[in-house]
Order: structure tokens, then C-alpha cells, then sequence
């Protein structure tokens, strides 16, 4: 009987168990993980903080004698820029400011400007040859001292102004009003380079070895 009452308490257990597994609701925890991890539930990963291409500006110029200048500016990209030529017997390369440069002609020979970002990135300006067409006159003695300034507006810091003298007694010697405001790359020859350098307008002047002046005023708004 002893026996018999063991036998009849495990069939009981194991009934019971039975019934409890049966009666169990099936969990959707498990579901609902795999279909939150299944393919197209995820967050798209890309952003739209994308980097401009790194340009150079003008794209291409046309020398025309030796000692000409060419002013260049990096677009885009990812600074501070590294600039250089591919062929420096032709020409020579001046950094000026955060994304300029200045291109000065040393022979008549096709180049390349080059600009590099701080990613590695290259952009690429071309310098050709050609004829001048529209030469410069011969100078005249008799004509009065003049200045150009191209552009004559500057609207963002660091930004360049060519400044030519014509006519008048050479050599000249060129001053700048407020230098706090914009500087020279020179202060002789017949042409310089201006940069901005904060907001308000300031003036160049230009004066020949007779001590004519002529002055113009680089609007910087």
C-alpha cells in the first residue's frame, strides 16, 4: 500500500505539471524582439551633413605676359587649405588669408593651381597661354597718374582687390589709409594686391617719382 500511495503522488506531480504547461499563454516578448530586429525596421543611419566639392575659383585663366597676377579662392571643402603649382618654373603660388591665393606669372607656360582640404581633397584651377588681346598702350609721359582697383568692392574678409597705376612718372609707392582695415602685399610696382581685412571701407593710394597721387576707395561693406 506504502508503495502504491508513492506511485499514485508522482502520477499526480506530473499531471499537474501538464495541465500548467497547457493552460501557459505563449509569450509575444520573444515575437515582438524579432520583429523589431527584422530587416527594414531600423533606423536609416545617414545624415545630410554633407561637405561641399572642393573647387577652385575661377576655374581657368589666360596669361598673357610674365609678371601678371592671378587671384584664386578655394570653394567648398574642408580647411585650412594647402595650395601649390605643378610646375613652379612657370609660376609661383601666395597664400593670402584663410582661402586665397595669388597666382604670379613667371613664364609664358601652361599650369596648374592646386588646392588641398584638411581631408585630402584637390581642386584644380588651369593657367593658359595666349595672346594678350587688348595689349597695353605704350605709356605716355604725358598722361596723368591714375589708379584701378578689380574689384572695387569687397564683401568678405580676406577677399583680394588687384590695384594697377597707369600714366604718370614710375616707379610709385602705394600706402593704405587704415591697415587695420586692409593691407598690401607691396608697396612698390605698378600692380599690388589688396586684402580685406575687416568690415568698413578704406582707401589706397598710389604716388610716382614726380610725387603725383592718385587714390581709389575699396567699398567693404
Amino acid at each position: 500500500m506504502k508503495k502504491n500511495g508513492w506511485v499514485w503522488f508522482l502520477a499526480l506531480g506530473l499531471g499537474l505539471a501538464l495541465w500548467a504547461g497547457c493552460d501557459d499563454k505563449p509569450s509575444t516578448s520573444n515575437l515582438d524582439d524579432a520583429f523589431l530586429d527584422g530587416p527594414g525596421t531600423e533606423a536609416d543611419p545617414r545624415t545630410n551633413n554633407i561637405t561641399a566639392l572642393l573647387s577652385v575659383a575661377p576655374a581657368s585663366v589666360q596669361a598673357a605676359q610674365v609678371g601678371q597676377k592671378f587671384a584664386f579662392k578655394a570653394m567648398g571643402g574642408k580647411g585650412p587649405y594647402r595650395w601649390e603649382v605643378s610646375d613652379r618654373r612657370a609660376g609661383r603660388v601666395r597664400v593670402e588669408g584663410w582661402s586665397a591665393a595669388v597666382y604670379e606669372v613667371l613664364r609664358l607656360a601652361p599650369n596648374s593651381v592646386i588646392v588641398y582640404d584638411s581631408q585630402g581633397h584637390a581642386g584644380v584651377a588651369q593657367v593658359t597661354v595666349g595672346e594678350d588681346p587688348d595689349p597695353p598702350d605704350p605709356p605716355d609721359p604725358a598722361a596723368p597718374l591714375a589708379l584701378a582697383a578689380d574689384p572695387g568692392t569687397l564683401s568678405g574678409n580676406g577677399d583680394l582687390s588687384l590695384l594697377t597705376a597707369s600714366g604718370g612718372s614710375p616707379p610709385y609707392r602705394w600706402t593704405v589709409r587704415d591697415i587695420t582695415l586692409g593691407t598690401l602685399d607691396r608697396s612698390t610696382g605698378t600692380q599690388v594686391t589688396y586684402q580685406r581685412g575687416f568690415r568698413g571701407d578704406n582707401s589706397v593710394t598710389v604716388t610716382d617719382n614726380a610725387g603725383a597721387t592718385a587714390s581709389v576707395v575699396i567699398r567693404q561693406p
